[in-house]
């Protein structure tokens, strides 16, 4: 979804996925890094109970637009 919404390549993305030792929140958190040459901004999305993962990034790619 983000990378449609963005238009980022696949090599732009990246999937982490803590492993079952790591502790665990109450949700999924998003962050989308955007570089330019003298700034890098930070957008991110934390996923809620009752509030699904596709809203929370269509939040936080909204915010990056």
């Amino acid at each position: 979804m983000v990378q449609d919404k963005l238009g980022w390549a696949d090599g732009e993305l990246a999937t982490v996925r803590l492993g079952p030792d790591a502790t665990r929140g109450p949700g999924n958190v998003l962050l989308l890094e955007l570089e330019s040459v003298h700034v890098t901004e930070v957008f991110t999305g934390f996923g809620e109970a009752g509030v699904r993962a596709e809203t929370v990034a269509e939040r936080a790619t909204e915010a990056v637009r």
